[in-house]
């Protein structure tokens, strides 16, 4: 067990994963090269369910999340650097 889960009181609410997020970082896992994580372990990943995830899972689900949080960051910088932002309503 690591760090994160010996340091965490089961007793504390824990925020979850926002469902969007959750989704895209499934998707793109599906894309990436190699064996794809098992459905159970996507459950204990994201709450859903209580359990042990292999290491090499964990390392891919942790990837997938990386690439989705980076995918949905808003961007800030437009033409000669002036700030910018999008509404998503719009796009």
């Amino acid at each position: 067990m690591c760090d994160a889960c010996e340091d965490w009181d089961a007793r504390e609410p824990r925020q979850g994963v926002h469902p969007r997020l959750a989704q895209r970082a499934q998707e793109i896992e599906r894309r990436m090269e190699g064996p794809r994580v098992p459905d159970g372990a996507w459950r204990i990943a994201l709450g859903q369910q209580s359990g042990a995830i292999p290491w090499a899972d964990h390392l891919r689900i942790v990837t997938a999340f990386q690439a989705a949080a980076s995918a949905q960051r808003p961007s800030f910088a437009g033409k000669r650097g002036r700030a910018r932002l999008a509404c998503e309503a719009t796009a």
